[in-house]
């Protein structure tokens, strides 16, 4: 990863009250979160967790502002986030949906270019602060020499890196990612999520993020949610969160959590099934 600039030390990211307080949230009159309560940490990273269809992105589109609660309120800076202007809004907090779009042949810098919008509208405005905070979030995303790559040219994983480089440009305090690496290799899976801890660490970005692999989630967050049919099953450390009845109650899954010597952290080994047992079995009689 590239080191600071001058633009880190000018650049800190003030904490934010950020919360979500008893909302209940639905789709055409379907309630899918009944009663949801969050205190998000300030300048750490957190990951939802929860099986498909439990409501952890719809979630997170309350907290970005994208689905308005129909009973309770996201909070920001003491604030119901409804009632604030949208370019406020995005001056405060980030998202990074789950497939996120462009124009076909836009280019790297183009891209994060965008970032800016919020303080400027999309025409006219553009002063040194947007050429430095554009620099800045090429150099801290490792992109400044793909700056005039087009973004359908570049890997998965810098494509990635662009968009959260756009997030970056837009100096907010509270990034939310929304499967930040759906689709991606696994070695572009560490590379975005060492990007996301990088930017934690050096500039208390705060982190939100969704995320489907739980060993991830558990290596990278400082505190989990872990939701089932919209509510609440756990939340706290990974290592209080990432249990082996946790697992089996909200998963479905038996397996044995055990913990990683070298960082502490929880590690998840599924239990083979009965029945691959048998296939196994029987595949190894076959070949012998």
């Amino acid at each position: 990863m590239t080191t600071l600039t001058s633009h880190d030390a000018d650049h800190q990211h003030l904490p934010h009250a950020f919360e979500a307080r008893h909302i209940a949230l639905a789709y055409d009159g379907h309630e899918v979160v009944p009663d949801f309560s969050l205190t998000v940490p300030a300048h750490q990273v957190g990951a939802i967790i929860g099986p498909n269809g439990c409501g952890k992105s719809t979630v997170l589109k309350a907290l970005a502002r994208l689905l308005k609660p129909t009973h309770g309120s996201v909070i920001l800076d003491g604030k119901s986030i409804n009632t604030l202007p949208t370019r406020e809004v995005a001056t405060k907090v980030g998202l990074l949906p789950q497939s996120p779009t462009a124009p076909e042949g836009i280019t790297i810098a183009d891209l994060i270019t965008r970032g800016r919008y919020p303080y400027h509208g999309l025409r006219g405005g553009w002063n040194t602060d947007d050429e430095q905070a554009v620099a800045h979030a090429l150099n801290a995303t490792g992109l400044a020499g793909l700056a005039d790559r087009s973004l359908d040219e570049v890997s998965g994983g810098q494509r990635q890196r662009a968009w959260i480089a756009l997030a970056l440009a837009q100096e907010t305090d509270i990034l939310l990612l929304d499967e930040p690496t759906t689709y991606l290799d696994i070695a572009y899976q560490i590379e975005v999520l060492d990007l996301l801890s990088y930017l934690n660490a050096s500039e208390g970005v705060t982190v939100v993020m969704v995320l489907h692999d739980l060993s991830l989630a558990a290596r990278y967050a400082d505190w989990m949610v872990a939701i089932d049919h919209g509510r609440i099953a756990a939340q706290g450390t990974p290592g209080e969160v990432v249990t082996e009845s946790l697992l089996h109650d909200v998963f479905g899954l038996n397996a044995s959590v055990t913990t990683d010597p070298g960082t502490g952290l929880p590690i998840m080994v599924p239990a083979a099934t009965h029945s691959l047992k048998a296939q196994r079995e029987a595949y190894a009689r076959k070949a012998s």
